[in-house]
């Protein structure tokens, strides 16, 4: 296969990278996934070196939990090298203090590729706006519970501003 020409997309922010290696197409995925939970992924375009192409072609992957020792060989050496890789990622201070939840916001960890292709360790943030939040002021709730994030990882002595943090709006 050759990389020329090469495009894949996920659900829901699912697919964190892929790269052609020799005759396989690899797609890394963003983590955690939800257990149990169905995902879509999207080859929109790959071409062998002879010059065939796949475009569209869609792939349901469902998370599943399975025990180390039912693992292929090759899935255990996958999962110890992600575990190497990230290492460093998951040695941050933060990642000792999440997830967390309060009845305004949930957080969680989430390692992506930052811009120079270095993992980086983001921010998951759910906030969770009421009926009553969405009535009475739903930018003023955004902005509090916001607030309330910062305050929540200063509150550990780190700064904010050195995390990506991905905010979701969450009405009930």
């Amino acid at each position: 296969m050759v990389s020329t020409g090469l495009s894949v997309e996920g659900s829901a922010g699912l697919v964190q990278n892929y790269h052609i290696s020799g005759k396989s197409l690899v797609i890394g995925l963003n983590y955690p996934l939800e257990i149990n939970k169905t995902y879509t992924i999207v080859i929109k375009s790959v071409m062998s070196e002879g010059g065939a192409t796949i475009t569209d072609r869609t792939l349901t992957v469902k998370a599943v939990d399975v025990p180390y020792d039912k693992l292929s060989r090759r899935a255990q050496q996958a999962l110890l090298n992600a575990q190497d890789k990230n290492q460093g990622v998951l040695n941050d201070p933060l990642v000792a203090h999440l997830p967390h939840s309060t009845l305004d916001y949930n957080l969680s960890a989430v390692v992506q590729t930052g811009s120079k292709g270095k993992d980086v360790l983001a921010v998951k943030a759910e906030l969770l706006l009421s009926n009553a939040d969405v009535k009475s002021g739903e930018q003023q709730a955004i902005d509090q519970y916001k607030q309330e994030v910062f305050d929540y990882i200063r509150s550990f002595g780190l700064d904010p501003s050195k995390y990506v943090i991905s905010f979701v709006v969450i009405k009930s």
